[in-house]
């Protein structure tokens, strides 16, 4: 079967193990695609830059996003193009190959529910809630094209916690949240790599090329104009981190100087981290969120 740009072979036929089939997901994105994860300790700024570009692309075609189907394949282009991304673009692209290549078992893009991370799931029992742990297939597999491995849920866990990435809450409770999902038998004909409605999508990059990452993160203005309200609770102080947090984003609003920033990463750290349970009292519009992703933290 012959989908797309990928080579013509099907997992099911080569008896590859779930494993093995994540393995080669995450070596086609790392080495045959050369997507980089653009917000791993010591990432290039090139890297992060074409992150940048690719999601400036994303947002372009956002009108796009009909179903999760479209969701996918605009995150997967964009990486591709780029060469670069966060988790869930990584996520995308695996999800993609694994679609195209028609690996016989269950595949699932899944989106961490109450904490920052993507990637794609394999072999799963799809009939029994993903949230129910104890119901998972001992065999199913993690493919973490950000990480890049593959992982048991026993062990993705411990590599999560490793990452700092951990429930908002603080808490040992781990919720999924699956965004899109092939069964084995689904007649999968369709092209995960290819949009109809995105013929011209290349033709924009060019425009952009020079794309300047300072406007691109004209967002910040709007999270720093909003901070201490959104942030507010009636009848709460404000802890001096958060204070802290306060002063050094409406310093950085004003200066978008790099070491402004590097203050404003290791305040918003101190008090994100010490503060489980005020960082989700005080996340409204999803504030705190939206700052911590802006920071890629």
């Amino acid at each position: 079967m012959i989908k797309g740009t990928l080579a013509a072979y099907e997992f099911g036929e080569l008896g590859l193990t779930f494993e093995a089939s994540s393995d080669s997901a995450i070596d086609y994105v790392r080495k045959s695609s050369r997507v980089e994860a653009a917000n791993l300790v010591g990432a290039s700024a090139a890297s992060e830059r074409r992150r940048d570009l690719a999601r400036l692309e994303e947002h372009r075609q956002s009108g796009l996003r009909g179903s999760s189907v479209d969701y996918v394949k605009i995150q997967a282009h964009a990486a591709r193009a780029r060469q670069a991304g966060n988790c869930d673009e990584l996520a995308a692209v695996a999800y993609a190959y694994l679609y195209n290549t028609n690996v016989r078992a269950s595949i699932e893009y899944v989106h961490g529910d109450n904490f920052g991370h993507a990637f794609v799931v394999i072999g799963r029992n799809t009939r029994v809630s993903i949230d129910d742990l104890n119901g998972w297939d001992s065999d199913a597999v993690i493919c973490d094209a950000w990480i890049g491995e593959s992982l048991t849920l026993h062990d993705f866990f411990a590599r999560m916690r490793t990452a700092g990435c951990v429930p908002e809450d603080g808490s040992d409770n781990w919720e999924f949240k699956t965004i899109l999902a092939s069964e084995p038998d689904d007649a999968r004909e369709d092209d995960m790599l290819y949009h109809p409605s995105l013929t011209t999508y290349y033709n924009m990059f060019d425009q952009i090329r020079n794309f300047n990452t300072d406007t691109l993160k004209g967002q910040l203005g709007v999270i720093a104009t909003n901070w201490k309200s959104n942030t507010s609770r009636f009848g709460h102080w404000r802890s001096g981190d958060l204070k802290a947090v306060d002063v050094a984003l409406a310093e950085y609003a004003r200066t978008k100087d790099p070491e402004d920033l590097k203050k404003l990463k290791t305040v918003f750290s101190k008090w994100y981290k010490a503060n489980p349970k005020e960082r989700t009292k005080r996340n409204y519009d999803k504030c705190v969120q939206r700052l911590k992703a802006f920071l890629q933290l």
